[in-house]
C-alpha cells in the first residue's frame, strides 16, 4: 500500500470516528463494507453500500497506475426508476468542473496568450470598478474576495439562462468584495465562473469548443459535455438528495444551477474513467507541460491558503492532490498522487454521501 494513501485512509478514518462520537447519535449508522484487499473485490466491496438505509443508487468508480485504467468499477441504478449503470453513466461533477477549468487557464498561460495576474477586468468587462483588483490566479485559488452563493437563498438552484459570463455576473458583482484580494481564502462558484470569460476572450472560441477541442478531446474524455439548457443527454444519472427517510429526486433536467452562468465552476458532466483519463492526459504530457502541471498544483498564496493550488487542493506538502464535490444531487471526488502516478475517482448520484473519501481509498489501496 502507497505510505500516502495509508495516511490519508487514516486520517479519513479518525475524523468519521471523532465526528460520529461527537453527534451522539441514538440510531446508530449502517456499517460500512469491510475494505477490499484486492481490486477483484472491489465491486462486491462497492455493492456493500447499495441496500442500505441511505444508500445511494449507485457508486462509479475509476482507477489508473500510470497511464493504465486498473480499476473500472460502476454498481446500482443510474435512475432509482430502474436503469443499471455502466461505466459510462455521465454523472453532474459540479465543482470537479474547476478541475478542468484550470488545465484550460494554465494552457493559455503556458501559450503566452495570458497571465495569471492578469486583472479579469481585462476579459470581463461587465464587472465594476471594485475588481480593478482581481486577477486571474486570485478567482483560481478562491482568493479574490468575491462572494459565494447566500445562505438561506435560491441562488444555488436558480435555472435562469444568461447570454454570457458577463450578463450572468450581475448577480453578484456590484456586491462588495469580501475581503482586498489575495488576502484571505473564501470559496466562490460565482468567482470561479468568471474565468470562463478569459478562456473564451482569449481564445476567441465559445467555451465548450476550447474544452472539446484542447482538454476533452486529446484526452479521450468522450463522455465529458457541458449539462446545457434543453440538452439530452442519455442515460445520465438521476440526482437524488436524502432528506429525512425520503429521498427527494433531482431530475437533472432541471436542476442545473445557473447553467449559463456557472460553466466553469459547476456546469460539467462527465464520468469516473473520463475524470481519470484527464490526469492519464496530463502526466503523459498531451495537455500541458511539466512546469505548467507544476505551477498549477503549486499553492499560490501559501500565508493565506496553503492547500489551495490553481483550481485544485494540495495536501501532504503535495503528495496528493485532490478535488470534491457535494453539489445538488450528485457527490464526487478526484484523488491523484503525482509521486506514484496514482489517480482514483468515485461519482455518487446522491447528496450526501460522506463515506466518499473512504470508499475511494479502499478501492485505490488494492492498487500495488
Amino acid at each position: 500500500m502507497f505510505s500516502g494513501i495509508a495516511h490519508v485512509r487514516t486520517r479519513c478514518i479518525a475524523i468519521c470516528c471523532t465526528t460520529l462520537a461527537l453527534a451522539g447519535c441514538a440510531k446508530p449508522e449502517p456499517v460500512p463494507p469491510q475494505p477490499p484487499t484486492t481490486p477483484s473485490e472491489v465491486r462486491t466491496y462497492l455493492e456493500g453500500f447499495l441496500g442500505q438505509e441511505k444508500s445511494p443508487p449507485s457508486l462509479s468508480l475509476a482507477v489508473a497506475l500510470g497511464s493504465e485504467l486498473e480499476l473500472l468499477e460502476t454498481v446500482g441504478l443510474h435512475n432509482r426508476d430502474g436503469g443499471d449503470a455502466t461505466p459510462e453513466t455521465p454523472y453532474r461533477v459540479y465543482a470537479l468542473s474547476m478541475g478542468v477549468t484550470a488545465v484550460a487557464i494554465m494552457q493559455l498561460w503556458e501559450a503566452g496568450t495570458i497571465e495569471l495576474t492578469d486583472p479579469i477586468r481585462r476579459y470581463v468587462r461587465e464587472l465594476p470598478p471594485s475588481y480593478e483588483q482581481v486577477q486571474i490566479q486570485h478567482l483560481l485559488t478562491h482568493t479574490a474576495g468575491v462572494r459565494h452563493y447566500r445562505e438561506g437563498s435560491d441562488e444555488a438552484a436558480s435555472k435562469r439562462q444568461y447570454t454570457s459570463i458577463g450578463e450572468a455576473s450581475a448577480v453578484f458583482r456590484d456586491d462588495p468584495l469580501l475581503f482586498e484580494p489575495g488576502t484571505q481564502h473564501h470559496f466562490s462558484a460565482f468567482g470561479f465562473a468568471l474565468l470562463e470569460g478569459v478562456i473564451e476572450n482569449a481564445s476567441g472560441q465559445p467555451f465548450e469548443d476550447y474544452l472539446r477541442g484542447y482538454i476533452w478531446g486529446p484526452a479521450q474524455m468522450t463522455q465529458t459535455q457541458l449539462h446545457a439548457p434543453g440538452r439530452s443527454i442519455p442515460g445520465m444519472a438521476v440526482g437524488y438528495s436524502f432528506q429525512g427517510f425520503w429521498f427527494l429526486k433531482k431530475q437533472h433536467a432541471v436542476s442545473v444551477p445557473g447553467e449559463t452562468g456557472r460553466y466553469a465552476a459547476s456546469g460539467m458532466v462527465s464520468t469516473a474513467q473520463d475524470l481519470v483519463r484527464l490526469f492519464i492526459a496530463l502526466q503523459s504530457g498531451t495537455l500541458l507541460e511539466r512546469n505548467s502541471i507544476a505551477t498549477m498544483f503549486e499553492a499560490a498564496f501559501p500565508d493565506v491558503a496553503p492547500t489551495q493550488a490553481l483550481g485544485w487542493t494540495v495536501e501532504d506538502d503535495g503528495a496528493l492532490i485532490t478535488l470534491s464535490t457535494d453539489g445538488i444531487g450528485y457527490t464526487g471526488i478526484v484523488m491523484h498522487w503525482p509521486r506514484e502516478n496514482l489517480t482514483g475517482a468515485l461519482l455518487v448520484n446522491q447528496t450526501p454521501f460522506d463515506e466518499r473519501s473512504e470508499t475511494l481509498l479502499g478501492a485505490l489501496a488494492t492498487v500495488r
